[in-house]
């Protein structure tokens, strides 16, 4: 027998954070996010805070139990990903134009852009520390320190 597996995704197309069960296929909650255009989206665990990346130019910070939004931050453009780092509890957001690493701290608001090429957005975290970045305009892979 399956175990219940529940997840979160944020919709491309809404303002919306979904909390959907899978086992059961039924919506567990629905939270209105304050900019439009979410697809990127991570966790932190130990806080239990959600990080949505909107295409309208934001990182958005939700408590995962309650949807209460605790936070938001700009960002440099439209994301392809977001990570949490658990080991460095830094949000990284890949954003392909203009070709970017935005990362936030979450615990100051702390923001850096780390340059990786227009058409850079196809990433990994891997911790605790190494951020691979494929880059067509370096032909291959960025490895990026998360520190």
């Amino acid at each position: 027998m399956p175990l219940p597996i529940e997840y979160s995704f944020a919709s491309a197309n809404h303002r919306w954070c979904w909390l959907p069960s899978c086992r059961i296929c039924g919506v567990l909650a629905q939270w209105k996010l304050p900019s439009g255009g979410a697809h990127g989206l991570d966790i932190d665990h130990t806080t239990g805070r959600l990080y949505a990346a909107c295409d309208d130019g934001a990182l958005i910070e939700i408590e995962s139990a309650s949807g209460e939004v605790t936070n938001v931050w700009p960002i440099a453009g439209g994301p392809d990903v977001t990570f949490f780092n658990p080991v460095t509890s830094l949000v990284h957001v890949a954003i392909g134009e203009p070709g970017l690493i935005e990362t936030i701290d979450p615990r100051s608001g702390v923001s850096a852009q780390t340059m990786t090429g227009a058409g850079a957005h196809t990433t990994v975290l891997v911790p605790p520390n190494r951020l691979y970045v494929i880059s067509p305009t370096h032909g291959g892979i960025l490895v990026l320190a998360d520190h």
